[in-house]
C-alpha cells in the first residue's frame, strides 16, 4: 500500500490503501517513497480495512498483536539504477521475467509509489505464485526490500485509537536519526550498466556496490563526481561562533555572579590548611571593582580585577594536539575574610558590591561564621 496520493495512475481497488502522512529525508530535504501493511487477521485491531488505523492493544487478541501490525515502511530510494532484464538464455524461467522487462530496478526516488507498485502488480501474480520459486524468483522482492530505510510499527497510546484518518486526535512527527558509516555509496545511487552475457549470472539480483565508478554523478549539476562520491557536506560556524564585547550578553551574565559558599560556617573546601579562610566570588566579568560592606555601611575591603586581554591565549606551537586555544583568565577572585588591615573579619552579615565599568553593577549579601583561631598551627 504506497503512501497517500490522489493520482488515479497509482490507485487500485486491490491492495492499495491511503497513509495520512508523508516521509522527508532531513538530510537531503528530498521526499521519500512510503508503504505501510496490516494484518489481515486482526479484525479486532482493524487489521482488515485496508487503511491505517492501528489500535493500542499490545497484548489483545493474542500476545504481541502489536495493534494489528501496521507496518509502515521508508524508501530511501538511492541504492541502485538499472533495469530488469529477460535473458532468453535462463535455464530457470519465472512470471515476472516478461513483465519486469525493461522496467525500472527497486523503489527508486520518490514517484508516488508507481515504481514500487510496478513491480509487486508483476510479482503477484496467478501465473508467477503457482509455479516452484528458488532463490532467484524472489528477486522483485530483494530489490524492493534493498531500499527500505527504515520500518517499525507505530501504535497510539491507548485510548487514542481511531477508525478513520478524519478520527485521528492529533498529528504526530517522527525525527529518526541514523549513524552511517563513511564510505562511497551513501552520496549517490549505484548505476547498474545492462548486463552482458559474462554477468547474467548476477541477472536480476540486487549485487554489491564495490566500486566509485558504479555510482552515479547525478548528484553534481555539472556531471562529475564530487569527492570521489564519498559523503560531502557543507556547513558553516558563523552563528555559533563566540562574540566579544557583547553589552546585553554581559549584563546579564551579571545574574551569574555568585558567592561560594554562602553561607559559610567556618571553613571551605577551597583552604589548604589550618589557618586558611577564604571563599569565592565567581562568575566575574573582566574588569570590575569589588567592594565589602558590613551592615552598617563601613568599607571592610575593597579588590580590584582586571584580566582585560587575557580572554584567549595559545598553548603549544606544534601540532601535536596541544596546539589550542583556551581562556588565561579566571572567573573569580578569591577573598581570604580578611579587611585592608589583613585583620580576619568577625562573623556576621555583609553587603558585597559589584561595579563593572560600562556593563553594570551587582549587590550579594554574604553570611560568614568565623572559626576560633587554632593555636595547634603555631
Amino acid at each position: 500500500s504506497p503512501g497517500a496520493t490522489a493520482d488515479a495512475a497509482t490507485t487500485s481497488t486491490m491492495s492499495m490503501g491511503w497513509f495520512p502522512g508523508y516521509a522527508i529525508n532531513i538530510e537531503t530535504g528530498e521526499r521519500l517513497n512510503m508503504a505501510f501493511g496490516e494484518d489481515s487477521y486482526q479484525k479486532e485491531n482493524n487489521g482488515n480495512d485496508m487503511i491505517w488505523n492501528p489500535t493500542g492493544n499490545y497484548n489483545f487478541p493474542y500476545q504481541y498483536a502489536m495493534g494489528g501490525k501496521h507496518f509502515v515502511y521508508v524508501f530511501a530510494g538511492n541504492s541502485i539504477e538499472s533495469k530488469f532484464y529477460n535473458d532468453p538464455n535462463a535455464s530457470t524461467k519465472f512470471g515476472w521475467f516478461t513483465d519486469l522487462d525493461g522496467k525500472e530496478f527497486g523503489v527508486g526516488r520518490y514517484d508516488e509509489g508507481k515504481k514500487l507498485m510496478t513491480i509487486l502488480n508483476a510479482f503477484f501474480t496467478f501465473d508467477n505464485l503457482s509455479n516452484t520459486l528458488g532463490a532467484g524468483g524472489f528477486a522483485p522482492l530483494n530489490v524492493i526490500e534493498r531500499d527500505i530505510m527504515w520500518v517499525s510499527i507505530p501504535m497510539p497510546a491507548p485510548g487514542f485509537a481511531f477508525r478513520t484518518p478524519d478520527q485521528m486526535p492529533s498529528d504526530v512527527k517522527f525525527q529518526i536519526n541514523v549513524s552511517k558509516p563513511y564510505r562511497y555509496g551513501f552520496s549517490g545511487m549505484a548505476s547498474i550498466p545492462n548486463y552482458t552475457a559474462t554477468q547474467l549470472i548476477h541477472m536480476n539480483k540486487p549485487i554489491a556496490v564495490n566500486s566509485p565508478s558504479l555510482l552515479t554523478t547525478d548528484i553534481n549539476p555539472s556531471g562529475e563526481a564530487v569527492n570521489n562520491n564519498f559523503p560531502f557536506y557543507n556547513f558553516n560556524t558563523t552563528d555559533i561562533a563566540t562574540l566579544y564585547n557583547q553589552g546585553q550578553v554581559t549584563k546579564n551574565a551579571l545574574d551569574r555572579v555568585m558567592i561560594v559558599p554562602n553561607p559559610y560556617y567556618g571553613s571551605s573546601s577551597y583552604e589548604i590548611n589550618r589557618t586558611d579562610n577564604k571563599i569565592r566570588i565567581t562568575n566575574l566579568p573582566d574588569k570590575c571593582t569589588i567592594k565589602i560592606f558590613t551592615m552598617n555601611g563601613t568599607l571592610v575591603r575593597t579588590i580590584k580585577r582586571d584580566v582585560t586581554g587575557q580572554e584567549d591565549i595559545y598553548l603549544g606551537t606544534s601540532a601535536g594536539g596541544n596546539d589550542i586555544k583556551t581562556a588565561k583568565r579566571s572567573s573569580f577572585v578569591e577573598w581570604d575574610l580578611k579587611n585592608q588591615s589583613n585583620i580576619s573579619v568577625a562573623s556576621g552579615l555583609y553587603i558585597i558590591h559589584i561595579d563593572a565599568p560600562g556593563v553594570g553593577e551587582k549587590i550579594l549579601k554574604w553570611f560568614g561564621v568565623m572559626r576560633p583561631l587554632d593555636v595547634q598551627s603555631y
